[in-house]
């Protein structure tokens, strides 16, 4: 049978990145003799048929000892690749140099890499072990230890993966889950979610429980949490998991601060429509008019709107939600800080939005101190440390990682004391100090991006983070014996 660990698990890989232009989709890895006649060759006339443009090599023997180059520019030029694992795939150098720079290309280029491990298991490949450990018996004894070392890396990285494991049954239901997660993941209207979306999947997962989506009625469903908490990641996440479920679909970011702005009420209605309309144009006279053509217009299919950052039930009425007009079947989503903002008006259910555990704020904390889930050594008590101060919040665990990305290990000890005093005098500075703060700490490459998020936030931020944080509350004991784990037990569930 075909499973994957989560149709959901594709959430918390990075985006690919969409500022270049690609030759194609899709790059497939695989063994000629293992799959080339059978499986391989039925998934890339799906993909095909489902307008993915497609990589197969269709040589099946090699002569030389290097990779072919076109094959390695075929990788750097597809946004995703698939590596069908099969029982002969450790045997050939070829696939395990494909592997190698498929891996490099997640790492530098955010390529997504989808494994399917087809009749194999996925222990096998990540300990090479089974059917890949005699291949690696004779790859040391024929190619230098750093070349082997580097597949044996490659296997265990991708292996640790989400994809689907095919051992026995129906090959077809398999090829159209993959085709759909391809579909998905290809989708250019796909929002950017985070650059690391740590413990996004098991959130989502939560809130589509809520949203349930087989129902036929009409639900409107609150996330709250503080600032910094991941309310838009996860709203964001869970758009891309299910915008293609509906007739029309819409996200509407920064409610709060656009319905402050001159004329903000008629510019969100005028983004909504043009959204669920697509290419049809509306012209808004005012508030009350522009409601009246939402109710004529908008509201005639069923419909997904995610909602960002509301604070105040006037900015609903202003977009004429209410479960009597909205199609059945049509789903809300609304981020705030505050439920009782949104008063009087009636939500289905309210999704609490979670700080993230200890091991997800050190993978968090990792990937933006170290780009890597790995933590260097030296630096695992530290890091411990760091990530005790930021309580479980997403927004500072990016901010302690980006500051301390350019500091050496015999740094981060007196760099700490000035985050523990930032933190013990927040709720006493001004929100340009403290942004003014951020950019003399993190230095002149800090991306705008990234400053206009802070600029924007750190005022609410402010007044949630004092309250919550308690800094006589971290607890030294919890610090002990740290150095002495590996980087997988603290980083890995």
């Amino acid at each position: 049978m075909a499973s994957s660990d989560s149709e959901l698990s594709w959430l918390e890989e990075p985006p690919s990145s969409s500022s270049r232009t690609y030759e194609y989709d899709v790059f497939l890895s695989f063994r000629g003799i293992d799959t080339r006649d059978n499986f391989t060759d039925k998934l890339y006339k799906a993909l095909e048929e489902n307008g993915c443009s497609t990589f197969k090599d269709d040589i099946e023997l090699r002569r030389g000892e290097e990779i072919a180059t076109e094959l390695l520019n075929a990788i750097d030029e597809s946004k995703l690749s698939i590596i069908v694992f099969s029982e002969n795939y450790a045997s050939s150098k070829w696939c395990l140099e494909e592997l190698v720079k498929i891996m490099d290309c997640r790492r530098t280029s955010r390529q997504i890499v989808l494994p399917v491990f087809h009749g194999v298991d996925p222990c096998d490949v990540r300990r090479q072990r089974g059917s890949y450990a005699q291949p690696f018996a004779r790859h040391q004894a024929r190619y230098s230890h750093g070349q082997v070392q580097r597949w044996r890396d490659a296997l265990t990285e991708v292996a640790n993966l989400s994809g689907w494991h095919f051992q026995d049954g129906d090959e077809s239901e398999l090829i159209e889950n993959i085709v759909e997660v391809v579909a998905i993941r290809l989708d250019p209207s796909l929002l950017n979610v985070a650059d690391y979306p740590v413990g996004v999947q098991s959130r989502v997962e939560n809130l589509m429980e809520l949203l349930d989506l087989e129902s036929n009625d009409v639900r409107i469903i609150a996330i709250s949490g503080m600032t910094g908490i991941g309310k838009t990641t996860i709203a964001r996440a869970t758009y891309n998991l299910i915008h293609h479920k509906f007739d029309g679909s819409c996200f509407l970011k920064n409610v709060g601060e656009t319905w402050k702005q001159d004329d903000g009420h008629v510019e969100l209605q005028k983004k909504l429509l043009s959204d669920l309309l697509l290419d049809k144009k509306q012209s808004i006279r005012n508030l009350d008019h522009g409601i009246e053509v939402i109710k004529r217009h908008a509201w005639c299919r069923k419909v997904l709107l995610i909602l960002d950052d509301v604070d105040d039930a006037h900015q609903l009425r202003a977009l004429a939600i209410n479960h009597d007009l909205l199609r059945p079947g049509s789903r809300v989503l609304v981020t705030t800080r505050d439920v009782s903002s949104l008063s009087p008006f009636q939500v289905n259910d309210i999704y609490e939005a979670e700080v993230l555990s200890e091991k997800e704020s050190l993978q968090l904390f990792g990937w933006h101190a170290f780009k890597s889930y790995d933590i260097f050594d030296g630096y695992k008590m530290l890091c411990k440390e760091a990530v005790a101060y930021a309580k479980g919040i997403p927004l500072l665990l990016q901010t302690l990682g980006f500051f301390l990305s350019d500091k050496v290990v015999q740094e981060w000890g007196s760099e700490l004391e000035k985050v523990e005093k930032f933190l013990d005098d927040v709720d006493s500075l001004e929100a340009e100090q403290i942004v003014e703060l951020f950019v003399d700490e993190f230095g002149p490459d800090l991306p705008i991006s990234t400053l206009e998020r802070y600029a924007q936030k750190v005022e609410n931020f402010i007044q949630d983070f004092s309250d919550f944080l308690d800094l006589d509350g971290i607890d030294s004991d919890s610090l002990d014996d740290v150095d002495s784990l590996d980087a997988e037990e603290i980083v890995s569930d």
